[in-house]
């Protein structure tokens, strides 16, 4: 017999969590607490482009085991995979639907919950491009018009 290269290529291989999973006992990092643990909720822009006008966290500090409340402006800074061109959280505007605006942090997760949706955030709406065709058609200051034509 040849001395063949061990490959595990196009060959099956037993994943060791499988009886587990199928048995639904097998534990995620969100099935694990520990003493001390705190719990945050994402507070998300209801605008698919607007700037960020105002945003009111008195009433969501009066929420019984917030901790924090964490937003854009105190973390200025881009982020990104591949190019750092993205916030963290919002704080400026918001460029998409569910954009993060704020993070509330609090005991416990009911709790954090609960004071996310007391945060106010008040928007000026910005115009939305919702289609290739719009882009085209969309005028800015100093662009060369284009005309889309059908190949």
């Amino acid at each position: 017999m040849e001395n063949q290269p061990f490959s595990l290529i196009g060959k099956p291989e037993p994943r060791i969590d499988a009886v587990e999973k199928a048995a639904g006992t097998v534990r995620y990092v969100g099935d694990f607490t520990v003493p001390g643990m705190l719990h945050a909720k994402l507070v998300t822009s209801t605008k698919a482009h607007a700037k960020i006008k105002s945003i009111d966290t008195k009433s969501a500090w009066e929420t019984p085991g917030v901790r924090a409340i964490v937003m854009g402006d105190s973390f200025p800074y881009h982020i990104g995979p591949i190019l750092a061109d993205r916030p963290p959280l919002a704080f400026d505007k918001v460029r998409y639907y569910g954009e993060p605006v704020a993070i509330v942090v609090a005991d416990q997760e009911y709790q954090a919950k609960q004071a996310a949706l007391k945060v106010k955030v008040e928007y000026e709406p910005l115009p939305v491009v919702n289609s290739v065709q719009q882009a085209f058609e969309q005028k800015s200051e100093g662009a060369v018009p284009f005309k889309m034509r059908r190949i």
